[in-house]
């Protein structure tokens, strides 16, 4: 989370919206070696998340729909070694996009 000092130059406050996600899927790729974000605000992130989608699920009146409910909207963040801000792998990325547009493709023909 960011310091207090610096709370009125975080443009995104991200971690302040992440929760408001956990019912729908959500992909977070983040360079390991990012020096602007570091990658432990991304990692702070998937565990909000996670935590939420956690919270959610034992809110749920069964066992089957809590199950159903995590295993519909999961997906793994990608961490990437070596990279940092600016310097993503575009192939990898892109590719990396793609496959989750395809399980976000996948999810909604099956909720049919």
């Amino acid at each position: 989370m960011a310091s207090y000092a610096l709370y009125p130059f975080d443009l995104f406050r991200s971690y302040e919206k992440i929760e408001k996600l956990a019912p729908v899927p959500v992909f977070i790729m983040h360079g390991v070696e990012d020096t602007v974000v570091p990658c432990s605000s991304g990692k702070a992130l998937y565990k909000s998340l996670t935590s939420e989608r956690i919270r959610l699920a034992q809110n749920k009146s069964t066992k089957t729909e809590s199950k159903e409910c995590q295993l519909s909207v999961a997906y793994e963040p990608k961490w990437i070694p070596g990279r940092g801000h600016n310097d993503m792998p575009e192939f990898e990325c892109m590719n990396d996009v793609t496959k989750f547009l395809h399980f976000l493709e996948t999810r909604r023909q099956l909720q049919k």
